[in-house]
């Protein structure tokens, strides 16, 4: 074997190791970023988790509020019915006192 046929295999073999040394380390790559991506999915998943409990809390909170409001509402209109029916009887003792001459 010649000198440059002994070169010629050692650039030959560097080459190929070269090639196979680069598709490796590609692959190493690919997968490192594949985990990356992975974690970060999971990471954005468990944040989109907890962002819909506190959605589902917030909904059962205006439920329960507005039953609260409807409660109170109809309370109001009680309260509002009871003073009217006092200012009229208010209104008729009124005109009664007046009626006897009893002014207050």
């Amino acid at each position: 074997m010649t000198w440059e046929q002994i070169a010629a295999l050692v650039s030959l073999v560097g080459g190929v190791c070269g090639i196979l040394f680069g598709v490796r380390n590609s692959r190493r790559a690919d997968d490192q970023k594949t985990r990356e991506d992975a974690l970060s999915l999971a990471r954005i998943e468990g944040k989109l988790d907890s962002v819909k409990c506190g959605i589902e809390d917030m909904r059962v909170e205006v439920r329960t509020h507005g039953g609260q409001i409807a409660e109170l509402s109809t309370r109001v209109t009680r309260c509002e019915e009871s003073v009217k029916s006092a200012h009229h009887r208010l209104d008729r003792s009124g005109g009664k006192e007046e009626q006897k001459g009893v002014i207050s």
